[in-house]
């Protein structure tokens, strides 16, 4: 039986792109403050979560944090690959991964279709 393997694999600047416009499509409210940076958590070889970091609002110390888990992330990266027009099969099983090749801290979407005859 035939099997699909495919790798997506997304820089830094584009996951961050791709989580920004997902908030703004969901109406997903981010500080108004200056992006400082983003974080990735992974267990067990997946993303577990990202975390966006914003520089303190005027008049505090504290960095705004705004935390993502893996299935909103997931929800982010597919509606990037659907505004360019990349395919994704919509019945196949997906999975995130940090980026093994490269500094940085970009994520890779792992995609495997099983084909029955």
């Amino acid at each position: 039986m035939p099997q699909e393997k495919r790798e997506i694999i997304f820089s830094e600047a584009e996951v961050q792109s791709a989580i920004v416009n997902y908030c703004m499509r969901s109406n997903i409210s981010l500080p108004k403050t200056r992006f400082a940076e983003m974080k990735v958590a992974s267990g067990n070889g997946e993303v577990t979560s990202l975390t966006l970091t914003y520089t303190p609002i005027e008049g505090s110390s504290a960095n705004q944090d705004v935390t993502f888990v893996t299935a909103k992330i997931a929800v982010a990266l597919l509606m990037f690959c659907s505004s360019l027009r990349i395919p994704i099969p919509k019945k196949s099983n997906k999975s995130l991964s940090l980026n093994k090749e490269g500094s940085g801290k970009g994520i890779t979407l792992h995609i495997h279709v099983d084909t029955k005859a």
